[in-house]
């Protein structure tokens, strides 16, 4: 697959995929509307009017999302586990029970914690850039490296004029594009066995 995706099949300008966890997610979705854009998701969680009429496939099966996202020249994320009020006595177990750094408990205390997006990766072997938000955990860096694997992205403002400059000039950030599927061939099923069977 990799030999055949090239920047002319890109018909695209971006995509999100996944659930609305988060008001955070909203103006997000917004901005890349404004763009020959795909929103794909599997449920209706956190979807109002205005998101759900912005869904452009639902329910789709992980191959089509993975068609879909070869398809497009980027691919929005958000590294971020968004915690509910109802996830709180979890946090407060741990506490308790287990001795914790302080940087962890005030993770733990918090409304949001890192979590890696496996799209990311996704967007990486299926050769599209990888737009990321910015937060203070900044996780995909144990894995990636800014400006050579991914983009990253402050504000939807910021956002918006890095799509704007996609549109326009996508043939700039590919490049950035084929390092970031190098990088992830390491992790492919193939080198796998390959380092197994040695």
């Amino acid at each position: 697959l990799n030999d055949v995706i090239n920047p002319d099949m890109k018909k695209f300008d971006s995509i999100y995929y996944g659930q609305v966890h988060d008001p955070f997610y909203k103006p997000m979705i917004q901005t890349i509307s404004k763009y020959n854009h795909q929103f794909l998701t599997i449920s209706t969680h956190g979807l109002d009017q205005e998101l759900a009429n912005l869904v452009t496939q639902f329910n789709v099966c992980t191959l089509s999302k993975w068609a879909t996202l070869a398809l497009s020249k980027s691919c929005v994320g958000v590294n971020l586990l968004f915690c509910r009020q109802s996830q709180k006595q979890y946090t407060e177990y741990y506490l308790k029970n287990y001795k914790i750094s302080d940087e962890v408990g005030s993770m733990l205390t918090s409304n949001i914690m890192p979590q890696m997006k496996t799209r990311m990766i996704e967007s990486a072997s299926c050769k599209t850039l990888m737009l990321l938000h910015r937060d203070k955990f900044n996780i995909i860096e144990e894995w990636f490296e800014p400006n050579k694997h991914f983009i990253y992205w402050d504000n939807y403002e910021q956002l918006e004029a890095i799509l704007d400059d996609i549109t326009r000039n996508y043939e700039n950030y590919w490049d950035i594009v084929e390092e970031a599927n190098k990088h992830v061939e390491q992790y492919s099923i193939t080198n796998f066995w390959r380092k197994i069977n040695e």
